[in-house]
């Protein structure tokens, strides 16, 4: 015997089963004996529908109807409680199965019904499945349901970051920073002076940069002097001296008819005495990068890398020990590098937009370009061709890329941008996990931005003139700096910062440097 008949089989005897019962029993009224009667018929038929799988037999549901009207209608027509068992046995097989099957009259056959099925009013349940609500007592109405939204990507991202700065064994040591940047003050001020051997026609100047060197010991300043409009470079040496009080000693300076764009010294301490200065071109000249020695007070080139029809924007030094030679160029819709002691070029990479801001990976062979567009492009520097970029991030339409720093992890970059953005990327999971608001740049591409040793403050002056502190872990914005009002803003209206541990060499003092008009500030705790 199949399913089907065995089903039809149960059916039939428990109908007969009713029909043939006799008189009522005393004591008890029809309606509750019939209230008994259709207990034990829908218990009977759910043990019948469990042992038949579901859906196996499609048709099971209109045989099924028909034998039991037959035999319903034959044995308990002239009594009530058989029409009425009757009705509850059909209505009850109705529910059980035209719910899980619908007649297709075009087709004319029955399909199983599924979430998609158009007729079937299924609703959103809040584990994000569907439900019948059929199968309930509480019909579900769709609009009181409150779906959770499941966590995006970039917030369990910037919840791994957070936990990997909390975790790290230099938590005390950025607590202390934090707490002492609040109390940051001027302990010195160091005035210079560029025409002091050097004879130079101006009649005021004013920095507008500085650089020191690996063992922090030595200077790069820039000047912007009046009326020529001319720039200057010239570097210093700090002494210090027991009661940690810096004195500047002045040396060799030369001026420049070309705006420098890139100003930088060798981080390599086994080539300390070199930096290297890049000229942005004009006209008809094209942009280059000279390479300059010092020796004791002066100076010398030793090579310059010109990069034909483009203006150059930016450089950067490799601060892998394994190409400490390497140094990059970022010029006008190109980007490449050369190696100091060859004075050749190595990779000459063609690139969508004009280059603004470049930095190279601590230990890994990569090398990073912010373009105008503002994108950041990554580049392999073993590799060239097709294999460029590995990597792009998009910090903005509007936002061009104005400088990038890598933490010491390696796992995040810092980058700012032309429409004020500041923001930190997780290079792994390519997202933005966080923001430091209230950086202020509309115009300035060259606006540069520092980071002490230890990754924990950031240091950033503004196009409003205001030098701002945040705390790379929680992106607060810890203290701020005005500019001071007895200096003159028209020359540098933006303040030269950088911030180091150790100034004037090792042992030396903490603390930030502010360059504003003919001085520099030394801020310390």
């Amino acid at each position: 015997m199949s399913q089907s008949e065995f089903f039809i089989h149960q059916a039939k005897h428990r109908v007969n089963n009713v029909a043939s019962r006799g008189s009522p029993t005393p004591g008890r009224s029809k309606t509750f004996q019939l209230n008994i009667k259709m207990m034990n018929s829908n218990k009977a038929a759910k043990r019948v529908r469990k042992r038949s799988s579901r859906g196996q037999d499609e048709n099971t549901a209109l045989i099924l109807f028909q034998e039991v009207k037959e035999v319903a209608w034959k044995a308990i027509l002239p009594r009530r409680e058989g029409r009425r068992i009757l009705a509850f046995e059909i209505s009850f097989y109705n529910q059980q199965y035209q719910k899980r099957f619908f007649y297709d009259p075009e087709k004319k056959r029955y399909f199983k019904i599924t979430k998609d099925h158009p007729g079937k009013n299924f609703v959103l349940c809040q584990c994000g499945g569907w439900k019948d609500p059929s199968h309930n007592h509480r019909r579900v109405i769709p609009g009181n349901i409150k779906v959770t939204k499941k966590p995006s990507r970039i917030s369990i991202v910037k919840d791994l970051s957070h936990r990997e700065h909390a975790s790290t064994s230099q938590t005390p040591h950025r607590d202390m920073l934090e707490k002492l940047c609040r109390l940051l003050k001027v302990k010195q001020k160091l005035t210079l002076d560029p025409g002091a051997d050097n004879y130079f026609p101006m009649d005021s100047f004013s920095v507008s940069r500085i650089e020191p060197d690996a063992c922090h010991e030595r200077l790069l300043t820039l000047y912007e002097t009046k009326p020529s409009g001319n720039q200057i470079c010239q570097f210093h040496n700090l002494l210090n001296d027991k009661n940690n009080n810096l004195d500047v000693v002045h040396n060799m300076a030369m001026m420049k008819n070309q705006k420098i764009t890139g100003l930088l010294w060798s981080p390599h301490k086994q080539t300390k005495n070199i930096y290297i200065a890049s000229l942005q071109g004009y006209g008809s000249m094209s942009g280059e990068t000279m390479i300059f020695e010092v020796d004791g007070s002066s100076q010398r080139i030793v090579g310059r890398c010109s990069v034909q029809g483009s203006t150059v924007w930016t450089n950067a030094w490799n601060t892998n020990p394994l190409y400490s030679n390497m140094i990059s160029i970022g010029a006008s819709k190109v980007a490449l590098t050369l190696d100091v002691s060859t004075k050749r070029r190595v990779i000459h990479v063609k690139c969508d937009s004009d280059v603004f801001a470049q930095e190279f990976s601590w230990s890994n062979p990569v090398l990073y370009n912010g373009s105008r567009d503002g994108c950041i492009r990554t580049c392999d520097v073993r590799l060239t061709g097709s294999s460029w970029p590995v990597m792009c991030l998009r910090q903005g339409k509007l936002a061009s890329i104005t400088c990038i720093r890598v933490l010491h992890d390696e796992n995040h970059l810092l980058a700012s941008g032309l429409d004020g953005s500041l923001k930190m990327w997780d290079l792994r999971a390519r997202a933005c996990v966080q923001d430091y608001r209230g950086h202020v740049n509309e115009i300035t591409h060259g606006l540069r931005f520092y980071v002490d040793p230890t990754d924990s403050l950031i240091f950033a002056a503004g196009q409003d003139s205001l030098t701002r502190i945040w705390s790379v872990r929680s992106g607060e914005l810890i203290h701020s700096i005005p500019f001071p009002e007895s200096v003159d803003k028209s020359l540098s209206p933006i303040p030269a910062l950088y911030y180091s541990e150790e100034w004037g060499g090792k042992g030396g003092m903490p603390g930030l440097f502010y360059g504003a008009g003919d001085s520099i500030y030394s801020y310390s705790y």
